[in-house]
């Protein structure tokens, strides 16, 4: 009687009584060992995981991380960002691969950062995108953009077209015996430096009828800063008249089909085109 009252006591309290019945702790031997497993399976966490990463509940010990399995401290592995790499479980900027964490110009190839003071128009861009190729000679913005602009380090060649003068000079015929004038055209950059063969009796001269026309280089630093002189003469046997001289500033591309002076001293027109020396 005695026995059966403790029995209805503790199962009020823990669902069991006597032995066998193995409701209290799941193993069925009526132990009482409450809130425990004892059936030896996996519990789905990563332990002991110190020097390393948990993948789920795998264990990635530094050795055998990688840029997409990364971490410390039994933390839950991350992946690394785009150039970034994983060493001793912390992701880091990886100087070999040029990216945005890299390079604050452009990459011109995967592992190659051409910096902001080195992009040109064959390279121009900024924080670590692939560097774009420009027109020839083009200034790359400090935004990484091509512009029109021109670029100081590019070189161009000047080449003088042709030439038209007016019928008189000063109100005077252009010879003492009324012939018309020899003209030739003379360019640098600052000061003329080269010249080129003159037509003979003529208002108008094609320089490429003469057997090519006469070229001249110049950097994009000088054409925005020196500027091109040109200097238009008659060609005299002791002493040469002046027709007309211009210097002309240019800090844009220039457009392919060249450029006409407009008119200037005895000078109607001087046309002249500038292009890349790729």
């Amino acid at each position: 009687m005695k026995r059966w009252l403790a029995c209805i006591f503790l199962a009020s309290f823990f669902g069991a009584c006597g032995g066998g019945s193995g409701t209290g702790d799941g193993d069925g031997d009526g132990d009482g060992d409450l809130g425990t497993s004892t059936g030896g399976s996996s519990t789905g966490e990563c332990t002991a995981c110190s020097n390393g990463c948990c993948d789920g509940d795998t264990c990635v010990p530094y050795s055998s991380q990688t840029t997409s399995r990364c971490g410390a401290d039994s933390n839950a592995c991350i992946a690394c960002e785009f150039g970034e790499a994983c060493e001793d479980g912390e992701c880091v900027i990886d100087e070999s691969v040029c990216s945005p964490l890299s390079c604050d110009g452009c990459c011109a190839d995967e592992s190659t950062c051409v910096l902001p003071f080195e992009t040109k128009w064959d390279g121009c861009g900024r924080n670590g995108g692939a560097c774009q190729l420009c027109d020839y000679g083009a200034a790359c913005s400090a935004g990484g953009q091509c512009t029109d602009a021109i670029d100081s380090r590019a070189v161009f060649l000047v080449t003088i077209i042709s030439v038209e003068l007016t019928e008189e000079r000063l109100g005077n015929n252009w010879d003492l015996l009324g012939n018309e004038p020899d003209p030739l055209v003379c360019v640098g950059s600052g000061v003329a430096q080269v010249c080129t063969s003159a037509c003979s009796d003529s208002l108008t001269c094609d320089f490429a009828s003469l057997g090519g026309a006469t070229s001249f280089e110049i950097t994009g630093e000088e054409l925005g800063t020196t500027g091109l002189v040109f200097v238009v003469e008659d060609e005299d046997v002791d002493t040469n008249d002046q027709a007309g001289t211009i210097t002309v500033m240019h800090d844009t591309l220039p457009p392919a089909g060249g450029y006409a002076s407009g008119s200037f001293g005895a000078v109607v027109e001087l046309l002249y085109s500038i292009r890349p020396v790729e």
